[in-house]
């Protein structure tokens, strides 16, 4: 800038000796006075001035050339054109250098190049190069070739402007949506300076045009005196100088600038030992990942594995303390406010009197290479006491504080039941072959004596008073074959004879040949409202009523005053009726509730063998019925016996509304 100042000065000197040695010829100039930074109107008191880069220049090239430039605005690049080809001007400041073969006149390359650029409305995210102006209304200069930059774009949507502030505020306003610019720096300049704040530039640079001035073919002279000058100015770094006035000239380099690549190469090194050191710990980070997932995958897998047993596992201490318990284990153990549910001990759970036992059998297993299996019965969190079978080994830890014992229990509660009722069908079968001998002993003698009372009976060698005694024994000979029939389907059930029955009528029936057995006893019959028939064996049911109202009389042997009451109920809309037999003896303790039905339970009675119920309950299960106990020790028993309904058809009787029938028998 100072070679700059001084050269200019030393031409201001020169000037006077410059005219005195020749006269300036002067030369006329025509510019365009719209396309800021070249060429552009500039307000300065009352007249407007001309400035730009073409008139620097050009005032330059006043200094070391006869001439003196006379400046001719012009809007249009054609008129301009125009005006030239008719002498009107001399120079075209600046023109653009054609191509090919249609080339006219005589052009100064001036060392300077103007940027085609693509400018958009900052509203419209569509377009991003000429190709995509289909459809678009875009804005252009006159006189500028656009041609090739908007073929695919229809004509009326192209709107021709003189200037470029025009185009560009007519884009700012939105009315287009495009604005091709023949000079990027021009429409930079006038976004700027007018502040236009809808504007965006898009795209990449579509065309690079170098500038020069034009003459006309005739101006060999004036041609020959401007190169010169132009091609001194451009060794002597003028036109740079003026480039740089009016485009912006870099700063000087900082330190750091200076120093740019040296930082870089650093920088660099730097950053290849950080990655390198980032990538080893990333390496190591990883498989730290990696092996840590795989030993959680590890852990879970052998979790899931001693979770899902279904064996209960119990890992505890000498003492019996638990340390951990798997999912099947917590279900026994009692609950817990605490989140630790291993706090308890295994001890606790065993039954008190095989607690000393329990842990001599985890002291027998210290030996790591010994290991035993003893049967326990352990009470659960409900209270329910629980046959469990336990394996017990020692595990070998270096991190406990004393040795860890591994206990598998598993619930054979069930298996024994099922043992003992095997060993109990085995009995059963064995009385049903010693049945099977007895019914044929017996039903011989027995085959007898009714065939002599039934001809008694049928030729009348008995006196009236005789007849009643007679029937009964009858009815009792009859009753005892099939006693021993009866017998024999212990071992081999058969299928009941089905028919319809009345419940009520059968239950008088029974109680009146128990006349002489139930002695002594209250009866207190209530009668049903209504008829109650039922669909079944009314022989079988006979036989379960009779085993009932005799387990009853033998409850009351030690009352004196015993009663037994029976009852019906048959609930509206419900297709089964019930049936109840209470007595007020001396019970049955309620743990043996469930017990009294199974084969030889024999609780209360010195005679037996306890088969009376349980037959009895296969009775009712075949005649799809339920039979169930309900009682308290000192407090009587009722047996309640329900049963599906045949029909139930309400007839009226007189024991509708009788009162309870009560009788001593």
């Amino acid at each position: 800038m100072r070679k700059l100042l001084f050269f200019i000065t030393l031409l201001v000197l020169l000037q006077p000796l410059a005219a005195l040695a020749a006269p300036q010829k002067t030369v006329r100039v025509g510019v365009r006075p719209f396309s800021p930074p070249f060429c552009f109107y500039k307000d300065s008191g009352s007249k407007p001035q001309i400035r730009g880069v073409a008139v620097d220049l050009l005032k330059v090239i006043e200094k070391i050339a006869p001439y003196e430039f006379q400046f001719i605005p012009s809007a249009d690049i054609s008129h301009r054109r125009e005006l030239l080809e008719q002498g009107n001007i001399d120079v075209m400041a600046f023109g653009m250098i054609p191509s090919g073969p249609g080339r006219r006149g005589l052009y100064i390359p001036v060392h300077l190049e103007i940027q085609r650029r693509l400018f958009v409305n900052a509203s419209c995210k569509t377009i991003v190069c000429n190709d995509d102006l289909l459809n678009k209304k875009v804005a252009v200069i006159m006189g500028d070739d656009f041609g090739p930059f908007v073929a695919n774009v229809q004509p009326q949507d192209i709107f021709v402007m003189r200037t470029p502030e025009e185009a560009l505020k007519l884009l700012n306003n939105g009315d287009v949506d495009a604005f091709l610019s023949p000079s990027e720096i021009t429409a930079m300049y006038i976004i700027q300076k007018e502040k236009l704040e809808n504007i965006i530039r898009v795209g990449v640079v579509l065309q690079t045009t170098p500038l020069a001035l034009e003459l006309r073919p005739d101006s060999v002279e004036l041609h020959a005196h401007l190169t010169a000058a132009v091609a001194k100015l451009d060794r002597d770094g003028v036109i740079a100088k003026i480039r740089d006035k009016w485009y912006g000239v870099a700063l000087q380099p900082s330190t750091l600038q200076r120093y740019s690549q040296a930082i870089l190469l650093i920088a660099g090194v730097f950053l290849a030992v950080l990655f390198t050191f980032l990538l080893w710990n990333y390496h190591l980070k990883s498989r730290i990942r990696r092996v840590t997932r795989d030993l959680g995958a590890s852990e879970l897998k052998y979790r899931n594995l001693i979770e899902s047993s279904p064996d209960m596992i119990f890992v505890v201490d000498i003492k019996g303390q638990i340390k951990h318990a798997n999912k099947k284990a917590n279900s026994i153990l009692p609950p817990s406010d605490s989140m630790d549910r291993c706090a308890a001990n295994l001890v606790d759970l065993i039954v008190s009197e095989q607690q000393e036992g329990f842990l001599e059998f985890l002291k027998s297993v210290l030996n790591p290479q010994n290991s035993s299996t003893r049967e326990f019965r352990f009470v659960d969190a409900p209270g329910h006491t629980r046959e469990m079978d336990v394996a017990a080994t020692r595990i070998l830890s270096e991190h406990t504080d004393g040795p860890l014992i591994c206990c598998f229990a598993r619930d054979v509660t069930e298996r024994n039941r099922i043992e003992r009722e095997l060993v109990q069908a085995d009995r059963l079968a064995t009385i049903g072959q010693m049945a099977a001998g007895v019914a044929h002993e017996i039903n011989n003698p027995i085959g007898i004596v009714q065939a002599n009372i039934e001809l008694i009976l049928a030729r009348g060698w008995f006196t009236e008073e005789a007849r009643e005694f007679l029937e009964s024994i009858r009815r009792n000979i009859v009753r005892a074959g099939r006693i021993t029939q009866d017998l024999l389907s212990v071992a081999k059930p058969k299928n009941p004879e089905m028919s319809e029955v009345d419940l009520h009528e059968l239950v008088l029936l029974t109680t009146s040949m128990l006349a002489v057995q139930l002695k002594g006893i209250e009866i207190e019959h209530q009668p049903p409202p209504n008829h109650i028939r039922i669909w079944g064996d009314s022989h079988l049911l006979q036989h379960v009523m009779v085993n009932v109202l005799l387990n009853a009389q033998a409850a009351l042997q030690d009352r004196p005053k015993g009663r037994i009451r029976i009852t019906y109920c048959t609930p509206s809309g419900e297709s089964a009726t019930c049936l109840r037999i209470e007595d007020n003896g001396k019970g049955i303790p309620r743990e043996y509730l469930n017990e009294v039905f199974e084969p030889f339970f024999n609780y209360g009675k010195k005679e037996g063998f306890g088969l009376g119920l349980f037959i009895s309950r296969r009775i009712i299960e075949r005649h799809n019925g339920i039979i169930f106990a309900e009682s308290e020790s000192g407090k009587g028993t009722q047996i309640l016996i329900e049963l599906p309904l045949r029909a139930l058809r309400h007839s009226p009787t007189e024991a509708d509304h009788a009162e309870p029938t009560k009788a001593i028998v």
